[in-house]
């Protein structure tokens, strides 16, 4: 996308499997680091097994920094799940890191713990990759978790921009386009990224722009879907919101531009306000329902804010390693 805009075009279902012999199509990485609903990761590995078609071979590999009883029973249930024990505290971007060097496929995915797949997730990732001008592509990401108040806010947080509600959006898309959990891309493009960067940045900073360094396209295909299924505790998800922004504010700046980043991030809350009314007007029954959650979303931004305060100020410390 160097200068011109480009027209990516798509069939809309792949019949057969496009390769053959041992090395499988896709490898999905999946960290294991959800302190709560942990056997969510059994869900997503069943939802893998049910894709339609079942064309395409995969393996799941799964970078696990609990090794507990879950972990026992994916051993014992699911072999085409590699588990690689990670030390408690390793961040999800070095978690990745791994899994990527342990990948095998043609293909890479990433989703988290906690993201279940809808049964067209893979075939859409190699329609769309069929194409050499897509570098990625991904989906929306949908709410499963909607029992409470808190549960609907907590996704709002975190995901609205990439709920892709009315089915607009879907195409190419600008950086900032896609989830980092819900993205696939040729496993020899993401393989020449710095992987320094790769194990110390979300990958939404860092493996995204590498692909498209090139002039590739980042491509949504609302097939991708996966669905957000996890119930966070306030505190757990108060706590979350500000090691993550905490994280990135530490990491991403200069040190000069974080002292004034910390004192412009109050300015977060009614930014925030905004830029979620905005995302959630494109449909009036989502607008309402984010509307109902504003006072926890209120709550959500003052941590978020914190977090940037403190990043900006005195650095991530140990947050990156903390995120779930």
């Amino acid at each position: 996308m160097k200068g011109t805009q480009k027209v990516v075009t798509m069939q809309n279902v792949i019949t057969r499997s496009p390769m053959t012999g041992s090395t499988p199509h896709f490898s999905i990485l999946i960290p294991l680091v959800s302190s709560v609903d942990r056997g969510l990761i059994l869900e997503v590995l069943d939802a893998l097994r049910d894709q339609a078609g079942n064309s395409w071979s995969y393996e799941a590999v799964l970078p696990d920094r609990r090794d507990d009883e879950i972990s026992a029973r994916i051993r014992r249930d699911y072999s085409e799940a590699r588990l690689i024990r990670v030390p408690v505290g390793t961040p999800i971007p070095a978690m990745l890191t791994q899994a990527l060097s342990a990948a095998r496929g043609n293909w890479v995915a990433v989703t988290e713990d906690h993201c279940i797949p809808s049964v067209g997730w893979l075939n859409a990732f190699a329609v769309a990759l069929r194409n050499p001008e897509v570098a990625a592509v991904g989906g929306p990401v949908r709410n499963a978790a909607h029992t409470t108040l808190l549960d609907r806010a907590t996704f709002f947080c975190e995901y609205l921009a990439f709920h892709g509600h009315g089915g607009g959006g879907e195409g190419v898309v600008q950086p900032g386009g896609l989830a980092g959990m819900n993205f696939c891309c040729r496993r020899s493009d993401l393989s020449k990224a710095d992987p320094t960067r790769l194990a110390s940045e979300f990958w939404e900073r860092s493996a995204l722009p590498a692909l498209t360094a090139d002039g590739g396209s980042l491509f949504m295909d609302h097939s991708a879907m996966v669905r957000h299924a996890k119930s966070f505790p306030l505190s757990l998800f108060l706590h979350q919101r500000y090691l993550y922004s905490r994280a990135y504010a530490g990491l991403q700046l200069t040190v000069a531009r974080r002292m004034v980043h910390a004192f412009l991030a109050p300015l977060l809350i009614p930014l925030l306000i905004m830029r979620h009314g905005r995302a959630a007007l494109g449909s009036r029954g989502l607008f309402l329902k984010w509307l109902a959650t504003v006072p926890l979303q209120l709550l959500f931004y003052t941590a978020w804010a914190w977090g940037e305060v403190v990043g900006a100020a005195w650095g991530p410390g140990d947050a990156l390693g903390r995120i779930e």
